[in-house]
């Protein structure tokens, strides 16, 4: 017998009259029209959510890089440094190993270079000291501007004689540099402070040891003395 089947849908025209046999059995049934695939839109949507969520972590993690890095110098600033410090700390008490050591350093007379320079070649000051101490630290450690013109390093996992031997050549190297900018000669100095990073101490602590450090040789360079 056969078998005459009719989609639903509507006819846009007319047909013509067709004969159809005694014999033949008329299908009207409904066909279901095609559907996209349930798996198919449920990847979709996970794909365009995975999307929008891996561009909004891209923008908080810029976000977050910014609010540790300070503008003028490109190094971190306050926050992101003690970020960095309490990790330290952190895997020094998981290996129970020292940290390494934190130098902090303040420029000598700087607020005169801003006085005779105008505060823009003061800012190319600051910008040289940041490259400087760049360029005598591993890729391991750490350079912040701290404030003004304090800077601080972080130079983890390092041993004693070799960290001693890494702040004489900082030292040195910084209070040895000359900055030319416009047809003047300013010559780079900074008195240093310094703690031994120890798993028992803090990030406030450590600090408070390199400051008071810092300004005892402050005070020794005024009056002179080496140190």
């Amino acid at each position: 017998m056969n078998t005459l089947t009719f989609p639903n849908r509507v006819l846009t025209q007319s047909l013509s009259p067709q004969v159809i046999e005694a014999d033949t059995f008329l299908d009207f049934t409904p066909r279901p029209r095609p559907a996209v695939s349930t798996l198919e839109q449920a990847l979709t949507l996970l794909h365009d959510a995975e999307r929008v969520i891996s561009s909004q972590e891209s923008r908080i993690h810029a976000l977050e890089k910014r609010a540790q890095t300070d503008d003028m110098t490109g190094l971190l600033n306050r926050t992101g440094f003690q970020a960095a410090l309490r990790r330290e700390l952190v895997i020094a008490r998981r290996t129970e190993k020292h940290a390494g050591l934190l130098i902090v350093l303040d420029m000598d007379d700087f607020g005169q270079v801003n006085d005779l320079y105008g505060h823009e070649v003061g800012d190319t000051c600051l910008q040289t000291v940041a490259n400087v101490l760049l360029n005598e630290v591993r890729n391991s450690d750490y350079v912040a501007r701290l404030e003004s013109d304090t800077f601080a390093l972080l130079l983890p996992l390092i041993g004693m004689k070799a960290a001693g031997a890494r702040l004489e050549v900082i030292e040195r190297t910084l209070n040895n540099r000359v900055m030319h900018s416009r047809a003047h000669a300013i010559p780079l100095r900074a008195s240093f402070g310094f703690a031994v990073l120890h798993e028992t101490e803090t990030p406030e602590t450590l600090l408070m040891i390199a400051d008071k450090k810092l300004y005892t040789s402050k005070a020794r360079r005024k009056m002179g003395m080496k140190g």
